[in-house]
């Protein structure tokens, strides 16, 4: 059985030209085989693909930050405690570095969440993470593609008529409502920062 070589492929037209000899001038026709044509396809082909990936795996995605999961609030009228539990993504693929995470925690004096985003609403509790794997610094990482869960809990700040308040609201429906407003910075070790991410979110939580 003949194999098919470079030599068996049929020749394609291509374009004619022109070889001067002395006084004589020949005029010829060229051909070349497909496969030179295919080659140069495929490398087309193949820079389109890998420019489109390079784009895909390097272009910034903005950090998440929501809020993941809360216990009941524990509040009487010379205190209260909660704590909150944030979730972080990073969806790039380069290590993201978290800073200067705050937050602040309001009481609602409102029958429903849609109307707690009001001004005015009392300060209840507030803070900002300690991480003790940097010595209490407020900063941590996510890896590439990775997330994380950070826990805060938090002693009230809120003066004494308004813990009063929430204590007979405890006592008389069993819940109280409260927004969180929470702002983080982040930034990947690239060099590529994304300035502040804000979230504000209403709960309705149940009273220990």
């Amino acid at each position: 059985m003949i194999q098919k070589d470079d030599q068996t492929i049929p020749l394609v037209y291509a374009e004619p030209r022109s070889s001067s000899t002395g006084s004589v001038t020949v005029t010829y026709e060229t051909y070349v085989r497909p496969h030179k044509k295919k080659l140069c396809s495929a490398c087309c082909g193949f820079t389109f693909l890998s420019t489109f990936l390079l784009v895909f795996f390097l272009m910034p995605r903005s950090p998440e930050m929501w809020l993941k999961s809360y216990t009941p609030v524990q509040v009487s009228t010379s205190g209260a405690t909660w704590t909150e539990t944030f979730g972080f993504k990073n969806d790039n693929w380069y290590t993201m570095d978290w800073t200067d995470l705050e937050i602040g925690v309001y009481f609602c004096d409102s029958a429903t969440i849609w109307g707690c985003y009001s001004e005015g609403s009392p300060l209840v509790f507030e803070g900002s993470y300690e991480n003790p794997e940097t010595d209490n610094e407020n900063k941590f990482t996510t890896g590439s593609r990775a997330s994380r869960d950070v826990e805060l809990s938090y002693n009230s700040v809120a003066p004494a008529s308004t813990l009063a308040y929430m204590t007979t609201l405890c006592a008389s429906q069993g819940y109280i409502i409260m927004f969180s407003q929470a702002s983080v910075v982040g930034k990947l070790t690239n060099g590529r920062s994304f300035g502040t991410t804000y979230l504000t979110q209403a709960v309705l939580v149940d009273c220990s």
